[in-house]
């Protein structure tokens, strides 16, 4: 879910006009994999996405593809302990403010 906040943010300040809740919804799917423990492509593939999402999503592909790339770098350099030196720290403190966000909603329930 901190992936998807990261895309949604990402969304917002970028130039690229993909609207911050699509880009959340590509962040989120982009781990159905593991939350759900299914192939991706299958289970996108009985949601019925539009092309460039499932495209994004899946493959990577287009500017909301590169979105979600960006946010699993951040991702893994923070979970990996991997150069984060040398890892932007506008993307480090946007990383770290989703997973509070994350952990804010959870502290809901």
């Amino acid at each position: 879910m901190a992936r998807a906040f990261v895309c949604q943010e990402l969304a917002r300040r970028s130039v690229s006009g993909i609207p911050a809740d699509r880009a959340f919804l590509a962040g989120l799917l982009s781990g159905s994999d593991a939350l759900f423990g299914v192939d991706k492509s299958a289970f996108l593939s009985e949601l019925h996405l539009s092309d460039d999402l499932y495209a994004a999503v899946v493959f990577g592909e287009n500017e909301l593809g590169k979105l979600i790339a960006l946010a699993c770098r951040v991702e893994r350099a923070v979970h990996m302990k991997i150069d984060l030196e040398n890892l932007d720290r506008r993307l480090l403190r946007l990383y770290l403010k989703s997973v509070e966000r994350v952990q804010a909603l959870f502290n809901l329930l």
